[in-house]
């Protein structure tokens, strides 16, 4: 065989071990577009009430862009379980960026619905919490959650599995 075959093989089972899920999208995704369309439809109201045509046309464009932008990073979101570290995308985000986690530091995963509001790359608090290195943590939302759990139990053999539901 020669190297360059060699390379290629090598190159496509590095891609088998490459899974990717979309966020899924639960309760936070629909209150940020339910709050979104709210405000934006009172304000747009009220310029069209006071027959402020400018100030009504100015905020139905800030609401369409606006909800458009939460539905893109909604549907752009993924986890990308490689062979050595999970990585995460969330665009438009650049202040919840996460550095990709290597499966070696990961201590403690945990299938929750989450009872923390806000904290987490996802849009669902139907969640996987994952703790790695020294005190961080990051919670996912991927759309198949016990799929991408058998990947982190197989990935991430030292690491505690529990679950924790909140009523």
């Amino acid at each position: 065989m020669t190297e360059a075959a060699s390379e290629e093989k090598e190159s496509l089972h590095r891609a088998e071990d490459v899974t990717v899920f979309r966020t899924k999208k639960g309760n936070i995704f629909w209150f940020g577009v339910g709050i979104s369309i709210l405000i934006f439809s009172l304000l747009t109201a009220i310029g069209l009430i006071f027959r402020s045509w400018t100030f009504a046309t100015i905020f139905a464009v800030i609401g369409i862009i606006s909800v458009s932008l939460i539905i893109l990073a909604a549907h752009r979101t993924k986890y990308t379980f490689g062979q050595d570290e999970l990585t995460i995308s969330v665009p438009l985000a650049l202040d919840v960026a996460v550095p990709p986690i290597p499966y070696s530091e990961v201590r403690k995963v945990i299938d929750s619905n989450n009872r923390r509001l806000f904290v987490y790359q996802g849009y669902s608090t139907d969640v996987i919490e994952i703790y790695y290195g020294r005190n961080e943590y990051v919670c996912i939302s991927p759309e198949d959650k016990q799929a991408a759990l058998d990947i982190l139990k197989e990935r991430c053999p030292q690491a505690a599995f529990t679950t924790e539901r909140r009523s």
